[in-house]
């Protein structure tokens, strides 16, 4: 299953950017996967339930390894910067343009936490 999102960079009043990015849904398995190749631990609270621990964004490397885990759930990059046509269609393009690092994160957190209605 994918998803198409819309980043933040592509919303707003006259935003830099416009386009969306299709990303394919994780399995339970590859999410905790791709959680747990990013430093995150299970941990089970007073109430007896389980929950994530961590918090990559307090951490510059975790960070950079969720973004780069986040690389085989790009199923298609279309997004455009409007000041010049310019198109980036790829991961690795996204990676090259400092202006798409909240995409970049966007996505990989997403990954983590789920796409949900209102999120997209």
């Amino acid at each position: 299953m994918q998803i198409k999102f819309i980043p933040s960079i592509c919303k707003g009043k006259s935003p830099k950017y416009s386009g969306h990015v299709m990303v394919k849904m994780p399995t339970f398995d590859e999410r905790y996967r791709f959680m747990g190749s990013c430093g995150f631990k299970m941990d089970q609270g007073e109430d007896g339930k389980f929950m994530v621990s961590g918090d990559p964004m307090s951490n510059i490397e975790s960070l950079r390894q969720l973004v780069a885990s986040s690389k085989d759930f790009y199923a298609e990059v279309r997004i455009k910067r409007n000041t010049d046509g310019e198109l980036i269609e790829s991961f690795d393009m996204l990676q090259l343009d400092p202006d798409c690092d909240p995409l970049l994160i966007e996505v990989a957190t997403g990954l983590m936490t789920g796409f949900r209605a209102g999120k997209r």
